[in-house]
Parts: structure tokens; C-alpha cells; sequence
């Protein structure tokens, strides 16, 4: 069994108004209770997730967590690798992982969903083609990360929660 400290969302969306849009927040089942995510719109590299980190809510759990510091570089890269899959596969309209449970030495994604535009409904089981995105995705958030199968603004810019965001229509 993982054990960590907190649980994050990670997640990317093909929206229809605004296009690429990346979250993080708590997840696990905190993921459904709060609404803690923040949302950047556009392409994103670590710079980027490293901002969007420092001013979200999660971010400020990771860094002040009793203990020492988790693990954010390991959560920033993640958010990296949502988006350059969704991005660089069309066909890829979201992507859930959640939860990652974090610890102050690594993070491990536990559970992964893609959904792809030419299913109905997001499909839950990971398509076979995509092995190769959902392992990418586990290995740019830890070595010892197995993704599963499980349940299912203007570019450049992130929006805090409490500012009137909607919920992710993935999470």
C-alpha cells in the first residue's frame, strides 16, 4: 500500500471555449468535497507548473506540511506531462489522475483515466495505444508509479479557487 501525506488531483482538459486547460488540486475524496483546484489555460512547462503550484491552495499544503516540504517538483512534472500528452494527441479530451498520493521523498500516481473524443463516454479502461502515454505519464511522476484504470481565462493564465471557477467537468 502507498502511503503519503496528501492526496492531488492532476488533470487535463480539451475544453471547446477555451482549449487546453490544466488542474491541481486535493484529490482523492477531497477531490469531489472541495472545491480546491486551480485551473491554467494553454500550453504549460514547469515554469508554469511550478507558478500555478505556488499559488494554488495544494501548493501551499505541500509547502507548509508538517514535516518538511513534499515532494512538488515530482507533482509540477505531472501537470507537465497531462499537458504535453493532451496536447501532442488530439483525440485525448481529458485525462484524471487522481489520486497522487505525495510524500516528501516522491509521488505516486495511483489511479489514471484518458478519455479519447471518439468514444461515447469516458472509456475505463486505457486504450492500448495509449500504454505508452499513461506510462510516460506515470514515469515523469515517479519511478515507482503504475498507472490503473479506474473510475471514472486567456492562454497562459491560471485561475484561483474561490474566483468563481467551475469544477473540472473531469474530476
Amino acid at each position: 500500500q502507498i502511503t503519503g501525506t496528501l492526496d492531488v488531483v492532476v488533470g487535463y482538459k480539451r475544453d471547446p471555449q477555451f482549449g487546453p486547460t490544466t488542474v491541481v488540486g486535493l484529490g482523492g475524496v477531497w477531490a469531489e468535497m472541495l472545491d480546491a483546484v486551480s485551473v491554467h489555460v494553454g500550453p504549460l512547462d514547469l515554469d508554469g507548473a511550478h507558478q500555478l503550484l505556488s499559488d494554488s491552495q495544494v501548493g501551499r499544503m505541500m509547502r507548509e506540511a508538517r514535516g518538511g516540504v513534499l515532494d512538488v517538483d515530482a507533482v509540477a512534472r505531472a501537470l507537465v506531462a497531462v499537458t504535453d500528452i493532451g496536447l501532442a494527441h488530439p483525440e485525448v479530451v481529458g485525462i484524471d489522475v487522481n489520486p497522487i498520493i505525495v510524500s516528501r521523498d516522491r509521488a505516486v500516481a495511483v489511479d489514471a483515466v484518458i478519455e479519447r473524443a471518439t468514444t461515447p463516454e469516458p472509456h475505463h479502461l486505457v486504450d492500448r495505444r495509449f500504454d505508452r502515454c499513461a506510462f510516460a505519464l506515470a514515469a515523469a511522476v515517479s519511478p515507482f508509479a503504475a498507472p490503473v484504470a479506474g473510475r471514472g481565462l486567456g492562454p497562459g493564465q491560471h485561475h484561483q479557487p474561490g474566483l468563481g471557477a467551475p469544477r473540472p467537468a473531469f474530476a
